[in-house]
């Protein structure tokens, strides 16, 4: 089963091109979305969630969608929209030693950062833009950390320092703007404010999620 929370928004673009690659990689895994649903898609298992409006608390939205989809199965394979594979997720990836850049001293993603290295002091940053798989029962041991907390933890890197897990380096990258080289990547992600008619070219073909 692969998983995917969804907040509102305006454009679904990304979801559109993310279920394409699914596809081409995945062909026959069925697809839950949790959250809202743009009006072209179908043959996915919709779960209607409402987010908290408060932003401190995006990572426990996420959360809260994950256990809500373990209700249906016992394993998934966990997307972003904005996730673009390349190859069949076959790899637990983290993008080294979790640090606070001095880029990201101040803002929400700080917090998150501080939250998780205050419980996990040296863990290994496995919230980095791509696919991981989740069992139900090691993600129950989640519920051990105090979601009520502003900002929450990186939920990823979390699972993995929770449940003893070792995975491997591979360098994060995210398009901001326009999408650059993709050749040999296994994935890659883009911003809401990236130019996605690369995207267009490399997966031109409808989905058999788009109506």
């Amino acid at each position: 089963m692969i998983f995917i929370p969804l907040r509102n928004q305006t454009s679904y673009e990304e979801l559109r091109y993310c279920l394409r690659a699914i596809e081409l990689h995945h062909p026959d895994q069925e697809v839950m979305i949790a959250g809202t649903l743009p009006n072209w898609i179908k043959n996915v298992i919709h779960l209607p969630f409402t987010d908290a409006i408060h932003h401190e608390f995006k990572a426990r939205n996420i959360y809260l969608k994950i256990k809500e989809g373990f209700r249906y199965t016992d394993e998934m394979l966990f997307f972003n929209d904005d996730h673009i594979i390349q190859a069949p997720v076959d790899y637990l990836h983290h993008k080294g030693l979790m640090i606070i850049e001095n880029r990201h001293q101040n803002g929400t993603y700080t917090a998150l950062l501080r939250n998780t290295l205050r419980q996990f002091p040296g863990c290994y940053d496995y919230d980095t833009h791509c696919p991981i798989h989740y069992n139900k029962e090691m993600f129950a041991k989640l519920e051990t950390l105090d979601w009520n907390k502003p900002h929450g933890y990186g939920i990823k890197s979390s699972y993995c320092a929770l449940n003893n897990l070792v995975g491997t380096f591979y360098p994060d990258l995210k398009f901001r703007h326009k999408i650059g080289d993709i050749e040999g990547r296994l994935y890659f992600s883009t911003d809401d404010s990236c130019d996605l008619s690369k995207l267009k070219e490399i997966l031109p073909n409808r989905s058999k999620f788009e109506k």
